[in-house]
């Protein structure tokens, strides 16, 4: 509850329908460059955020509207002040589709018009610690890593 969920049902990617096989866990980190700190501006209306989507994202109309509208709200809760920040709860986004409809694509750009870091885990098998693979610690540290270089990127 509280989220904003997208799904594109029926859609399959240009290379065909998504595999049956599950991949092993992938990690991709995007360190931001500098130029990319210009993006962020929080006083964006979501039709702005979409026109920038645009300028990337072909298609999944739905998709960036809800989006934009999320991080619009997002901002809007970053200004507010305590106790009336404390009251209100962000939102999860949770982007459904099949492989090669955007998701990644939308939420990368997003990261970067934010100005945020931005992981991508291919996460099919979850491995507890001790056993093979990474785990949701590794996982988050790696995040925190991108977190670190965004900052000192921001400081240059």
């Amino acid at each position: 509850p509280g989220g904003v969920l997208i799904s594109q049902p029926g859609r399959t990617s240009p290379a065909g329908p998504t595999p049956a096989t599950p991949s092993p866990i992938e990690v991709t980190m995007e360190p931001m460059k500098k130029d990319d700190f210009n993006q962020l501006n929080n006083d964006m209306t979501p039709r702005q955020i979409v026109d920038y989507l645009n300028k990337h994202i072909v298609g999944q109309q739905d998709a960036k509207r809800a989006i934009a509208i999320a991080m619009r709200n997002r901002w809007r809760r970053m200004k507010l002040e305590s106790p009336l920040k404390d009251e209100v709860m962000p939102k999860n986004i949770l982007m459904i589709g099949p492989t090669g409809v955007g998701k990644t694509e939308i939420a990368r750009r997003l990261a970067k018009l934010a100005g945020a870091p931005f992981i991508k885990v291919e996460a099919t098998k979850y491995t507890e610690v001790g056993f093979h693979g990474k785990d949701v610690d590794t996982i988050i540290k790696d995040l925190v890593d991108i977190a670190v270089v965004l900052q000192r990127n921001k400081m240059k």
